[in-house]
């Protein structure tokens, strides 16, 4: 989960940051991190999708590579 390491990481960094940064800039900094950290979940809910998908599809080939092999076998 190197996706969700990377987004715990910026919560981290952003909740350091603030302590240590005031003012406006700050704080549009932080309204818009928290405005597009929805975006980055779903990315790794889509790469997470992705992944499984290509397991699956991985699975499926190796599962028909066998059966083909298995009728050369007969």
């Amino acid at each position: 989960d190197n996706v969700q390491s990377v987004i715990d990481k910026m919560d981290r960094l952003l909740d350091t940051l603030l302590t240590e940064w005031e003012g406006s800039a700050s704080e549009a900094y932080a309204n818009k991190f928290a405005e597009l950290r929805p975006s980055f979940v779903k990315g790794k809910e889509l790469i997470d999708d992705i992944a499984m998908a290509l397991d699956k599809t991985a699975e499926a080939v190796e599962s028909t590579d066998t059966q083909i092999a298995n009728q050369f076998s007969m």
